[in-house]
């Protein structure tokens, strides 16, 4: 919430957040596991994981479930205990909240290996090839799901053509992620507002065009400020957020509008 406020007009930010990606995570959640009442969250033990372990914990109990919370320290290498001790509180699932893509590759593996029969969900889009690997192979990896709002898979023609661009430039060894199409859309946007504004050294006049930019024709399709409600001002950008899981090894997209 720190990052914006109306007293930081310059401030936007191009990624989607917990507040955002919560709801969709748990209609999906709820529409894969109908019978499913109990969830642990699991959140690092810091300013971030309290943030964004509430968001989840607000969206599950606002959907009627019992949520139980756990706050691992961020430094942790070892899931066993906590997992043990999850084990026995037998939840439906558990709620990774952002605690990294190493780590929630871990937590996942270290449940299956314990014989949890919680399914381990996540709370922030992952490279699927690095959480497969890290998870010790797709069998480990198998059935996590994620929000994201970048479909690499998609055969829509922008999304084609930032691919292709991407790959011109940086080559096979760098993987296409959100954080490279939110950028690229994010400077579209402020390429945008310049034009708008008609300058591009007054920057209230700047900010107040980007501000203004409603449904844009992003990469993964149409981008509106919005965050008046939470952050009193209209600069978080609003994403199409999907929801993916990992299918043999693979990225699949099983929740378009969740």
């Amino acid at each position: 919430v720190e990052v914006l406020s109306p007293k930081k007009p310059y401030s936007f930010r191009m990624f989607m957040t917990s507040t955002q990606a919560a709801p969709a995570v748990v209609r999906t959640a709820q529409k894969l596991w109908p019978k499913a009442k109990k969830v642990v969250t699991v959140a690092p033990n810091d300013a971030s994981g309290w943030s964004i372990g509430e968001d989840y914990a607000k969206a599950y109990a606002k959907a009627g479930f019992e949520v139980l919370k756990e706050f691992p320290e961020r430094t942790t290498k070892d899931y066993y205990p906590l997992l043990t001790r999850i084990k026995a509180q037998d939840p439906d699932f558990i709620q990774e909240c952002a605690i990294g893509v190493g780590a929630a590759a871990l937590l996942t593996k270290q449940s299956k290996e314990l014989g949890l029969r919680a399914a381990v969900v996540g709370g922030a889009w992952i490279d699927p090839d690095v959480f497969v690997k890290a998870a010790g192979g797709k069998e480990f990896a198998e059935g996590y799901m994620y929000p994201i709002v970048f479909d690499r898979n998609s055969e829509d023609p922008k999304v084609q053509e930032f691919i292709r661009k991407f790959k011109a430039k940086y080559g096979e060894r760098e993987p296409v992620l959100t954080p490279d199409m939110s950028f690229y859309d994010g400077t579209r946007l402020f390429f945008a507002a310049l034009q708008k504004a008609g300058t591009v050294t007054d920057t209230d006049k700047v900010s107040e065009a980007l501000r203004g930019i409603k449904e844009f024709p992003g990469t993964m399709g149409p981008l509106t400020w919005t965050g008046k409600e939470t952050y009193g001002i209209n600069q978080q950008i609003m994403q199409v957020v999907q929801i993916a899981q990992i299918k043999d090894g693979k990225e699949v997209v099983i929740e378009r509008k969740p």
